[in-house]
């Protein structure tokens, strides 16, 4: 998942400077109140088969800034947590991400100029030029070449914890799967705490199609092309079925909501022999003091 990151702040609090005057009714609403969340993920994917199994894990962390301007609008800027002193991921140019959220209109990209600005930089420090936009690139990991602004704003929402509609019988999609599910509100929690749980089948043709794109990105990093259909081509007689499960914790005093996303594929070859991979994921939302974060416009080469 890199895309599958798939979780950022950046403007800062406007300081006023003013004479000395006698004390008003409207000097309490003077300054918005702005607040503040870390948002981390970590995950670990499994994978068994015919005489051979594998694993991976790692994580992740952003930070959110939460402010109303004088129209209404609610603005939220992401950006990554990591040491002011080091260079950021080339694979996370687009921080930071500010977000304008008026009432009756969809989110949008508040400063999309201003990420516009850093592409050039960010093809220059992984030595490609605009053409390469839409294609993947290995470093340690495969990441996609993501040129448009918008495209990493929408990632941020599919993935947005606030927008989970806390509600027994809620619909949601799972940002991974693109999966829907019911949200039931469980009657076991804990005091302070509202915990809600969905499950639900996977399309097979959602698992066949991921499959052919892993075919095709392995591909295109090695140097060579494959077709849509030939990729579907190579596993069109393999058979899949997967489930997943989530749970949403939200503990309203501090703030905070939690979610665990867990899936299970199984993929069974032409030859009968079974693939399961099973995945875990959990995501929290956490409302924390200011921090501050590294200069967007260096990268490090990873």
């Amino acid at each position: 998942m890199s895309a599958g990151r798939t979780l950022r702040a950046g403007l800062l609090g406007l300081a006023f400077a003013c004479a000395p005057v006698a004390a008003s009714a409207d000097d309490s609403a003077a300054a918005p109140e702005v607040r503040h969340y870390e948002i981390t993920s970590r995950y670990r994917t499994t994978s068994e088969g015919e005489g051979s199994s594998g694993s991976s894990s790692g994580r992740s962390g952003y930070r959110e800034e939460v402010r109303t301007d004088a129209a209404g609008c609610r603005i939220r800027s992401f950006d990554l947590v990591d040491n002011p002193e080091q260079q950021r991921p080339v694979a996370e140019w687009q921080m930071p991400i500010v977000l304008q959220e008026c009432p009756g209109a969809a989110p949008a990209l508040a400063n999309r100029n201003e990420v516009l600005a850093r592409l050039d930089a960010f093809l220059t420090a992984i030595k490609v030029s605009h053409e390469a936009c839409g294609r993947y690139y290995f470093t340690w990991n495969v990441f996609l070449i993501e040129c448009d602004p918008d495209a990493a704003a929408q990632n941020i929402l599919k993935s947005d914890l606030s927008l989970i509609p806390l509600e027994d019988g809620a619909d949601y999609i799972l940002p991974d799967t693109g999966t829907h599910v019911t949200l039931a509100l469980a009657s076991n929690a804990a005091p302070g705490q509202r915990i809600f749980t969905g499950t639900a089948v996977i399309d097979p043709a959602y698992l066949r199609d991921s499959a052919a794109d892993t075919i095709m990105v392995v591909a295109e990093v090695s140097g060579m092309t494959v077709t849509r259909e030939a990729a579907l081509a190579q596993i069109a007689a393999h058979q899949y079925s997967g489930k997943s499960a989530i749970s949403v914790v939200e503990e309203a005093a501090a703030d905070r909501i939690t979610t665990t996303i867990i899936g299970e594929v199984s993929e069974v070859d032409a030859e009968g022999q079974v693939e399961t991979r099973k995945s875990e994921v959990v995501t929290k939302r956490q409302r924390v003091e200011a921090a501050s974060g590294s200069d967007p416009s260096q990268f490090s080469e990873y």
